[in-house]
This record gives structure tokens, sequence and C-alpha cells, in this order.
């Protein structure tokens, strides 16, 4: 017999073959599988509540309009309390707490601490101003003039910081609209 033509060699070489075969078809190639052609990949929109820092969407307008409401009723108020009879003050006083209170329960949004802090400090500075008043610290003249540096206060330090929280606002709702499924 020839070298190598033994059936018995032959089995041990088509079962080396075949064990060699299947190790390097097991061991394969290390690359990832790639996506199928038809498979069509989106990614997610901006959130857009998030764009001013510290606030959403929601929050912020129901904070701004909470505030900017009791804020402009507080100083409309209390300019008007100006001329009234000191006898009813007591219903001012009263009232100017619960616009105060009402202003400090409603959430705050981080980017409007600020805001809220400014807007809290001069309506609290215009109530002392009354308390004074009602109290016989202060006369009529000086009263007049801690609310009116007060309302200044307001004009020059809070709706600036106001008008800047709009405005994010606005801009929020504005990509939201652009961002809207089906545009």
């Amino acid at each position: 017999m020839r070298r190598g033509s033994h059936p018995t060699t032959r089995r041990v070489w088509l079962v080396a073959a075949s064990l060699i075969g299947a190790l390097l078809a097991a061991c394969g190639s290390n690359a990832a599988p790639g996506l199928p052609p038809s498979t069509l990949v989106t990614l997610p929109p901006v959130p857009v509540g998030t764009l001013v820092a510290g606030c959403s969407a929601a929050g912020l307008e129901s904070w701004y309009e909470v505030a900017s409401t009791l804020t402009a009723s507080f100083t409309a108020e209390s300019l008007a309390a100006l001329d009234q009879p000191p006898d009813t003050l007591l219903n001012t006083l009263i009232h100017q707490h619960d616009l105060i209170d009402r202003i400090v329960r409603e959430p705050v949004p981080e980017c409007a601490a600020a805001a809220q802090a400014a807007i809290v400090a001069r309506l609290r500075a215009m109530q002392a101003a009354f308390t004074a008043y009602d109290e016989g610290s202060i006369d009529a003249a000086a009263l007049r003039a801690r609310v009116a540096a007060e309302q200044q206060a307001i004009e020059r330090e809070v709706s600036p910081l106001l008008d800047s929280l709009a405005a994010g606002l606005d801009e929020l709702y504005r990509l939201a609209t652009q961002a809207a499924p089906g545009d």
C-alpha cells in the first residue's frame, strides 16, 4: 500500500480538516453586522422644554403667569391705596399679604429664581412701608415716597427679568412649533 492511502489515514485527515473548518467558521469575523439597507434611523427631537436652563416650558409659563399677574395687581392696588382713607388700610395690608403668599407658594423653576427673589423683596418692602404707615412710624408723604421708590425698583429690576423670561418662553414655544411632527 502506498503511504497515506490507507483508509484510516484518510479518515483522520478528513476529520481533522472538518474540525479545522468548523473552528475557522466558528471564529468568524469580529466586524459588527451592519444595519440592513431598509432600516431608517431617526434621531429624537431636541427637548425644547429645557432650552432655558432649569426650566420646562410648562413650569416657566405657569410661574410667569402667576408672578407677573400678581405683581401687577399688588403694585396697582398699592398705588390706589395711597389715595384711600387710613381706616381702610387694614384691608390693603391683608390683601397684600395674601398676594405675596400666593406668589411665594407658586413653584419656582430654577431659571426664574432670581426674578422670584427680586419680586418678593420689592413687594415685601412696599408692604413694610404700608405697615410702618399703619403703625404711625411714617407719615403719608413718606409712605408715598417709599411706595414710589419700590415701584421704580420693580420697573428697573424686576421688569427686565420678567421680559427676559418671557422671551425665553416665546423661544421655547417657537422651537416646539418647528419641531412638531408632520412639519
